[in-house]
């Protein structure tokens, strides 16, 4: 099971065409409540006050968002390291190669809408 963001135009609804992965695993979920960015990379429809509307969220809206992700990330993997699944299915390059190729698509398609599938 895996986490997807697509980039889909807002006049055509079609998924587009981007750099990179954006699949993540769900393994990787406890990571992302510990640094405090699940909401942002899972349900970020579900968050309240930070988009404009949230059932159609601009990748402009949610980029500094993945920016801060990021960035959090980097500087703070090493703390949640335990957290890591036993399985070995996702690492903290996971959420650094999916982070990349989200803002990199933010700011390619800065009027395209996000969508998740869970």
């Amino acid at each position: 099971m895996s986490l997807d963001i697509y980039f889909e135009d807002p006049n055509t609804e079609a998924y587009l065409e981007i750099d990179g992965d954006t699949n993540i695993t769900h393994n990787l979920n406890k990571i992302a409540q510990e640094l405090c960015f699940y909401e942002i990379l899972w349900r970020p429809e579900e968050t309240v006050g930070l988009f404009k509307n949230p059932s159609r969220i601009r990748a402009v809206e949610i980029l500094p968002y993945y920016r801060e992700a990021l960035a959090t990330v980097l500087e703070e993997g090493d703390t949640v390291k335990h957290l890591l699944p036993i399985n070995g299915w996702g690492t903290l390059d996971c959420f650094n190669r999916v982070l990349t190729s989200c803002i990199n698509a933010c700011i390619k398609y800065p009027d395209s809408i996000i969508v998740i599938s869970r």
